[in-house]
């Protein structure tokens, strides 16, 4: 791993707590994507390891990833402060916990190909702020946003028992765990149609995103 990604991920936990460092991180990204000079980017006091990694990259992909990461901190910046203290306090007592939560917010913002996947990630984080739900349920639900159309999340918002999904939207909502298996109906070459329940896990997944 390189030093700089090494770096932002422990940084990263500690960041999304504080709201001087989210709007100096904002900032930053707003400059790298403008390229800024030296000058400016020097003067944002905050977030130097997102600086250094993005400048040991610096391509489209990189450019992507930088306006994902904003939008996640855009969405957080709603926490109310003493949720984000809170959340701050107990993470500096759990080393452990604290080491994974940077990698996997990196991971999935990285693997996300929709720019409003970050916001729905955000808002899982959210719950997992105020420990409505636990780190491993954060990771899942985080794995299944990337899994799915953000189109198709809309469909499971409103997904009743009588009806019928196609075998590629059914499939993906059952691989991220979503919903269950109902009947499988006769239908095209495709495949056929199928019907889907959605699981406890689906409906703790659109309470938080609501």
């Amino acid at each position: 791993m390189n030093e700089p990604l090494k770096q932002f991920e422990k940084e990263l936990p500690g960041l999304i707590s504080s709201e001087e460092y989210v709007d100096g991180t904002l900032d930053l990204i707003d400059a790298l994507l403008k390229d800024a000079g030296p000058e400016i980017l020097d003067a944002i006091p905050v977030a130097k390891s997102l600086h250094a990694l993005y400048r040991a990259g610096n391509n489209i992909s990189d450019r992507y990833f930088l306006r994902k990461l904003a939008n996640f901190l855009l969405q957080l910046k709603q926490i109310p402060k003493y949720e984000r203290d809170k959340y701050l306090d107990k993470i500096q007592h759990d080393q452990k916990e604290r080491d994974k939560i940077g990698p996997t917010l990196i991971i999935l913002l990285d693997r996300f190909d929709d720019l409003k996947k970050p916001e729905l990630l955000a808002r899982v984080f959210e719950a997992f702020m105020r420990e409505e739900i636990d780190l491993e349920t954060f990771r899942r639900m985080g794995s299944a946003i990337d899994k799915c159309f953000v189109s198709d999340l809309h469909k499971l918002e409103n997904l009743s028992a009588s009806d019928e999904l196609h075998p590629t939207t059914a499939a993906t909502f059952y691989s991220s765990g979503f919903t269950i298996l109902a009947s499988v109906l006769p239908g095209d070459f495709s495949g056929g149609l199928t019907k889907f329940h959605i699981t406890d896990f689906g409906k703790e997944f659109l309470r938080i995103i609501k």
